[in-house]
């Protein structure tokens, strides 16, 4: 089979609405790239970055063990 002109390509990022479980409010909006975890607060226009690097240090030093 001859090489293809077009190819699939794999999305960059992945958004996650953040709402209220308890009235189903947004609010926020989470954004995971490849590098930075990206928050933005309901009604916001601007981002806040943090690394992975970062995310994980806080994890390991904050977060406690679970079950899967």
């Amino acid at each position: 089979m001859p090489a293809s002109k077009y190819r699939f390509s794999e999305q960059n990022a992945c958004n996650h609405k953040i709402v209220d479980a308890s009235d189903g409010h947004v609010i926020g909006e989470l954004r995971v790239k490849p590098s930075s975890l990206l928050w933005k607060a309901k009604g916001q226009h601007q981002y806040h970055s943090v690394s992975l690097n970062q995310v994980a240090n806080w994890i390991l030093s904050n977060g406690r063990a679970v079950d899967k």
